[in-house]
This record gives structure tokens, C-alpha cells and sequence, in this order.
């Protein structure tokens, strides 16, 4: 899952799969219309040019970050990822 944000050279971002692209990056994604497949948008861009507000985002994926570490079963065995 992917995010698109504002460039903002202040903050940063820590955390595991977090990857940052810069001036002269390129994101592979869907055409706006395509309705399924491999690659598609939970929400699709509006042609606005519209980004991700970094706050209130960031705050959402911590609170879903320990939701899932609440929800996730107990295991003896260590993670095999």
C-alpha cells in the first residue's frame, strides 16, 4: 500500500517498509479507471493533483499500527518473515 505526500524536507518518517523516492523517482500505478488487478487504487486519484496530508496520515497508520499489535496472536515461535 502507498501513499502519495507533499515533499517536506523536515520531517522524517521511521518505520518498517517506509521508503521515501525523490526528484527524478518513478512509481509504477494504475490508470485512475481500471477497476482490478495486480496494481489498483483504494481510492483513485480526482485529477486535482491532491496529496496525502502527512500528519493526519502518519497519525492513522500509528493507531493502526497498534491496533493490529493488539489484534495479532501470541506466538512462541518466532516470526518467519
Amino acid at each position: 500500500m502507498g501513499f502519495f505526500l507533499p515533499p517536506d524536507p523536515v520531517s522524517e518518517w521511521m518505520g518498517c517498509g517506509v521508503r521515501h523516492v525523490g526528484r527524478g523517482s518513478w512509481v509504477a500505478v494504475p490508470p485512475p479507471y481500471r477497476p482490478a488487478g495486480r496494481l489498483e487504487w483504494l481510492v483513485p486519484p480526482d485529477g486535482t493533483g491532491a496529496l496525502h496530508a502527512p500528519g493526519p496520515l502518519e497519525r492513522a497508520l500509528r493507531r493502526a499500527t497498534g491496533t493490529l499489535a493488539v489484534l495479532a496472536p501470541v506466538s512462541a515461535e518466532p516470526a518467519d518473515w
